[in-house]
């Protein structure tokens, strides 16, 4: 399920390489965050990013396969693609950032301060990665980036359980 989503975000979401001078990495994650809470401005939100709504006909659309729900926005600047999974003890969620613009450590180190990010980011070759996790945010949201040299990755996945699965855990005993 999830290789045929990948499919049709690839298939709905074709990469522009137009450069950009700089880009506030921290919108693109607060729009992702906003999709998941239902923000009522998502369409104000993503045309601020020069993002456009490339999910259906009408803004706000998504496309449901099965268990999953897609929201897709894409421009020359940017792509982002959200999904949301239903199973059986609760959802998972992820949004992808995808832009062809190369940043750089100090612009990480600007994100993970712009949103009060608890984790680091290490260089391993020519790739620099950001692994975080969002401070004060239930349920915990990961955020991981990707600087390559010519685009960069932002991924976010929170997992939430479902009431159900949580009032059915089986509890410690108290000693």
């Amino acid at each position: 399920m999830r290789y045929l989503l990948a499919v049709l975000a690839i298939v709905f979401l074709p990469s522009a390489a137009a450069a950009q001078e700089r880009i506030t990495m921290a919108d693109y994650v607060a729009l992702c965050l906003a999709l998941w809470d239902g923000a009522p401005d998502i369409s104000a939100r993503a045309s601020e990013l020069g993002l456009v709504d490339s999910t259906g006909g009408t803004s706000g659309a998504s496309i449901t396969i099965e268990k999953s729900t897609m929201r897709l926005f894409k421009s020359s600047s940017g792509n982002v693609s959200a999904i949301s999974t239903v199973m059986e003890e609760g959802r998972q969620s992820w949004c992808d950032v995808n832009v062809p613009v190369a940043l750089d450590k100090a612009d990480l180190d600007v994100l993970a301060k712009t949103l009060d990010l608890d984790g680091q980011v290490v260089t391993l070759g020519q790739a620099t990665i950001g692994s975080w996790r969002v401070r004060k945010r239930r349920p915990p949201v990961l955020v991981r980036t990707i600087l390559g040299r010519a685009a960069t990755t932002v991924v976010l996945v929170r997992y939430e359980p479902s009431v159900t699965a949580a009032a059915a855990k089986p509890q410690k005993a108290a000693h």
